[in-house]
């Protein structure tokens, strides 16, 4: 039987109109008080800051060296040049969804070619990224391929593609990208009222949660995959609303969505097959969750059995006492980011370009801030 699910989010949106001329790469943070993670040219660097909330708890030792290896794990795994800023803090999770982590996240939209033709450019750049390279050339083959639909991403991913994306909210998640005082990509809220075990492994408790896994989980998200990657959440109000922001859009993992080889997947009904793929359908890495109450961009690995022997990082339900995988490059977490721009740490002795080349001018975007709920 299942125990809780593992997060829920929706969008308050704070909507607003700019144009952006240029692909510009590059972005200077300010420097952060407790940086625990130093910037290397070459290397994703996601920074945490610890809200008071962590630092003033009784087990702080333990929570920030979790959140630290989970920063660390991401961050080795990746080569893509990018800081990202993230302040986490506690927050009492709504008990009724059962979510042990939040998450307020900026979103942006660039049209289907702009953000296709930043992945050939990342690719081009970055040859050792297999993954990426075959998902380019099935994206014909995929949801959107029309090159109608515009892709909403994180402002992470975009500026991870090259785009102008600067961070956007305080530390008290107040809004307003690029301006002083806002420093932070995201903000991830850790569940105050349930009961997480910042260890490894974690006790044989019918009621503690693998709070590593959860954490990591929640930097995905932020990063532009599990549910940050699919707009399909977003999309289930659209016959009442029809002027909702993402009613129009797909998701970076929307692009991979396949019920069959060949037959892309893009619907939330419950007893459709979804998995990912990025090579057109044909081999399936790991299931979408196609449960409407939970996250379409997330995963439904060993159908979501407790406690299961495929404990993925991603999966939309954990269960107490389930640990989740280690996250290594056999990670379908792994491949999930790969797919969407970031590219693998070379292998010794490889040259890799470090650079990524775009073409094209800026497109219209519209800006929305994701929220938990």
């Amino acid at each position: 039987m299942f125990s809780t699910f593992h997060k829920s989010a929706t969008a308050l949106f704070a909507a607003a109109l700019r144009r952006r001329l240029g692909l510009l790469w590059g972005l200077v943070l300010g420097s952060l008080a407790s940086a625990t993670q130093p910037a290397q040219a070459g290397t994703l660097t996601i920074v945490p800051m610890f809200d008071s909330t962590i630092t003033g708890a009784s087990n702080a030792a333990q929570i920030e060296a979790a959140i630290n290896s989970a920063v660390g794990t991401i961050n080795s795994l990746y080569s893509t040049p990018n800081t990202v800023s993230v302040n986490v803090y506690f927050q009492q999770r709504p008990l009724v969804l059962g979510t042990l982590v939040g998450f307020t996240a900026d979103i942006e939209a660039e049209s289907y070619t702009n953000y296709t033709n930043a992945l050939k450019a990342d690719s081009t750049a970055n040859p050792g990224n297999t993954v990426l390279s075959t998902a380019i050339a099935n994206l014909s083959k995929g949801n959107g391929s029309s090159g109608t639909s515009d892709i909403a991403a994180t402002s992470v991913l975009l500026r991870t593609l090259g785009f102008t994306a600067p961070p956007c909210f305080s530390a008290t998640g107040n809004y307003n990208c690029g301006a002083s005082g806002h420093p932070f990509d995201a903000i991830l809220t850790l569940a105050s009222n349930r009961p997480l075990d910042y260890t490894r492994p974690i006790p044989a408790s019918p009621t503690e949660y693998d709070g590593l896994g959860i954490i990591e989980h929640g930097l995905n998200e932020v990063l532009g995959g599990g549910r940050l990657g699919s707009t399909l959440n977003d999309r289930i109000s659209c016959s009442t609303n029809p002027s909702n922001f993402f009613c129009d859009k797909f998701g970076p993992l929307d692009l991979y969505r396949y019920s069959a080889p060949n037959a892309p997947s893009f619907t939330t009904s419950g007893s459709a097959n979804s998995y990912f793929s990025v090579d057109g359908g044909v081999t399936n890495i790991v299931g979408f969750n196609q449960i409407s109450s939970l996250d379409f961009g997330d995963f439904n690995g060993n159908n979501f059995g407790c406690p299961g022997a495929d404990a993925f990082i991603q999966d939309a339900i954990t269960c107490p006492n389930q640990q989740r995988e280690n996250y290594t490059t056999a990670s379908p977490e792994y491949s999930m980011l790969l797919s969407i721009g970031y590219d693998p740490v070379p292998e010794p002795g490889t040259l890799t370009l470090l650079g990524t080349s775009l073409l094209g001018i800026g497109a219209l975007r519209r800006r929305q801030t994701r929220r938990p709920r």
